[in-house]
């Protein structure tokens, strides 16, 4: 019985510290030239997934690097040497999309990863593709005709 609750605790507390290989740390920092018009709450995806959002934006004093926030809600490690790009949206709604390095180490929240502005006729073949089910999801999503009281 006393094994049982050791083993337990240990899990736990491995959790806690990383030792398991999950990371605790929920956020990533990353540092654009350019925004945009980048917003607190702009999604954040990896292969199409919605993994995050944007929970803050810190100019420098000069004003020539402006670090973006992102905040992680799922159990996903971003490798090292991933590219951070900022697309423009067909709807004018901008998304962060990360292309996943092959690095086996991780980023974590102490790490500060590079950005780059991507406008809408650099995007590749998948973001446009991104962009058009965004399009298909606003077309489709139910609509109020009328509040009647």
């Amino acid at each position: 019985m006393g094994d049982k609750k050791t083993y337990l605790a240990l899990f736990i507390i491995s959790l806690l510290f990383g030792i398991t290989g999950y990371s605790q740390s929920n956020t990533l920092t990353v540092a654009f030239t350019k925004i945009n018009s980048i917003y607190k709450g702009v999604e954040v995806r990896v292969n199409g997934l919605p993994i995050g959002k944007v929970s803050d934006i810190v100019p420098t004093k000069n004003l020539d690097t402006i670090f973006v926030i992102l905040k992680i809600t799922i159990n996903v490690r971003i490798p090292k040497g991933s590219q951070f790009y900022l697309d423009e949206g067909l709807l004018g709604s901008p998304i962060i999309n990360i292309e996943l390095s092959k690095e086996k180490t991780y980023l974590t929240s102490k790490d500060i990863s590079a950005g780059t502005f991507r406008p809408l006729q650099n995007m590749s073949p998948s973001q446009l593709d991104s962009s058009k089910q965004q399009i298909r999801n606003k077309l489709t999503s139910p609509k109020v005709d009328s509040v009647k009281n």
